[in-house]
């Protein structure tokens, strides 16, 4: 193998979770190949801090609402634009790939990687945790036939990949199996590699360091806010009204999930807010409970964590809303619907799951679970195999 192989990395810009997991598989077939990313938005952001280089492509995302809501009307209304910018996506990776001719593409659920790598005559690989598209609750009865049918007319065009792989578990603790599962097309390709996920490990010393600088006795709640900017807002103002209601007893610190952000901490209203926490690893490691989205990267950590999770998905997102879910029926988290919660009804949830020992003790048992696959060499390994 040359190190003048490359393999080009098509990676989805919006929040953080595709471009983390896309820069480890790089990074560890870096000695192999010489790898580089097209994304958008804080994906490209990412990448260019990380020194990964990246071209930017246009971006292909939902619209956002108030308080950070998905706006789910405006997406569909605005799907011709959409349409529009997938094709100019296509067309620029299409261009990038003859340019610099990879001998293998990694699409990070990136349709458009996938069909430019298609067209150039250059094998694919496709890491998603989405074939189908989850529309969320209030689409009412249509839900599910409008899912199933678009999910396999889009697994026509996801199947011209050489093969798709899940940064999952395999059943029964498939995280996104709401999104994997039951669709036809692509079931002989899909392949469980774990979560693409390098959790770095923490000492209990460092923990107990941890708990004494941030909580003492107190339980230690960690409230880990990730996903596209416009979405973070609401959850920080939720648990900020849920704090004067757990009373004196719980320790609460919160991490913005802004690359660009200060990473020391400020003290406020009787929380610690980190606007980009360099300590996160070792905060999920020391906590009794981590709040956070519904982000298939961030339930995953937690899992890997062995911590019960309070999961309040991104309004209107239906696939966030299917991982949360999931994670209540694992039985080491709460699912919070973000449409009706209450700081009140948030409270009694973190109550619940800090005194309630069943919960603790079921993480335990799925973090066993999710630690026994390495996602990241398993997903290099696949790749090798191409070059």
């Amino acid at each position: 193998m040359s190190l003048r192989d490359r393999v080009h990395f098509g990676a989805y810009g919006s929040g953080l979770g595709h471009v983390a997991r896309s820069s480890l598989v790089a990074q560890a077939l870096a000695s192999d190949a010489e790898c580089y990313f097209t994304s958008w938005g804080e994906g490209l952001e990412f990448l260019n801090n990380a020194g990964l280089p990246c071209a930017e492509v246009p971006p292909v995302d939902v619209e956002w609402g108030e308080a950070g809501r998905m706006a789910f009307k405006r997406t569909l209304r605005r799907f011709p634009y959409a349409y529009v910018n997938f094709a100019r996506q296509t067309m620029l990776e299409r261009e990038i790939m003859l340019r610099m001719r990879p001998k293998l593409v990694l699409s990070d659920s990136r349709l458009s990687s996938v069909m430019a790598a298609w067209l150039s005559g250059i094998p694919s690989v496709l890491v998603i945790n989405q074939l189908r598209i989850s529309l969320p609750p209030v689409a009412g009865g249509l839900k599910f036939p409008i899912e199933r049918v678009s999910a396999e007319l889009l697994a026509l065009a996801w199947d011209r990949s050489r093969i798709i792989l899940a940064p999952d578990l395999p059943p029964p603790y498939t995280l996104s199996e709401q999104q994997l599962w039951n669709v036809k097309v692509a079931a002989g390709k899909l392949k469980y590699v774990g979560f693409m996920i390098r959790a770095k490990e923490v000492s209990a010393e460092a923990r107990r360091a941890t708990r004494s600088k941030f909580a003492s006795r107190k339980k230690l709640v960690f409230a880990l806010i990730s996903g596209p900017r416009n979405s973070r807002s609401g959850l920080l103002h939720l648990v900020r009204k849920v704090l004067p209601i757990i009373g004196g007893d719980v320790s609460l610190v919160v991490s913005f999930g802004d690359p660009t952000g200060d990473p020391r901490p400020q003290f406020l209203e009787g929380l610690t807010l980190f606007e980009w926490c360099p300590i996160k690893d070792e905060l999920m490691a020391a906590s009794d409970l981590v709040i956070a989205r519904g982000g298939h990267t961030t339930i995953a950590e937690v899992m890997m964590r062995g911590s019960p999770g309070l999961f309040i998905p991104i309004p209107y997102h239906g696939e966030q809303w299917g991982n949360a879910t999931k994670a209540e029926r694992l039985g080491f988290a709460r699912a919070l619907n973000p449409l009706t919660v209450t700081p009140r009804q948030a409270a009694e949830a973190v109550c619940e799951l800090l005194e309630d020992g069943s919960y603790e003790s079921r993480a335990a048992e799925v973090q066993k679970a999710a630690l026994e696959s390495d996602g990241v060499a398993n997903t290099v390994g696949v790749l090798r195999g191409y070059l």
